[in-house]
């Protein structure tokens, strides 16, 4: 687990908010403290999907590209929320460096409040077990992720 602090936060929301950088994560849940408080979870509503629908996608959660719009709509203005925690996982598919096996999902969780923005990376495991080897592939990874993208951060 690797703790970033966000110094440039317009950037990084607009990465997050406007940009595609993290379309293709799957969404895990968001809370966001405005005028009122929302929770989602990002486990897709079944009985909303056709049978077709629901092997052509061939997943559990939303994407991000499919929420980011509607959170967008609900912090923009001219007070900033009070709160906000979005927990992002990585599409494992994605991941051929290490097995997978034992992992259940790479997480981002990003942390807003205070107008403080943090970054935590944590990977959920399907049963204990010694091997570090996804973990720490994972906070390589992020790091790797944040410069590529140029999300200036310094690491904390």
């Amino acid at each position: 687990m690797v703790s970033y602090q966000i110094e440039d936060v317009r950037s990084f929301m607009n990465h997050l908010l406007r940009q595609s950088t993290f379309d293709g994560w799957e969404v895990r849940e968001v809370k966001l403290h405005t005028m009122i408080r929302y929770q989602i979870t990002g486990d897709l509503n079944q009985s909303f999907f056709t049978e077709e629908e629901l092997q052509d996608m061939d997943r559990s959660y939303c994407l991000w590209e499919d929420l980011k719009n509607t959170i967008f709509s609900l912090i923009k203005g001219h007070k900033q929320p009070t709160l906000m925690q979005i927990t992002l996982a990585f599409p494992k598919a994605q991941v051929t460096e290490v097995p997978t096996d034992a992992v259940e999902s790479f997480l981002l969780n990003i942390h807003f409040e205070d107008n403080a923005l943090s970054l935590i990376t944590a990977v959920s495991m399907r049963s204990f077990t010694m091997d570090r080897s996804a973990e720490q592939y994972w906070d390589r990874y992020i790091g790797t992720f944040l410069e590529k993208n140029e999300i200036v951060s310094t690491l904390s």
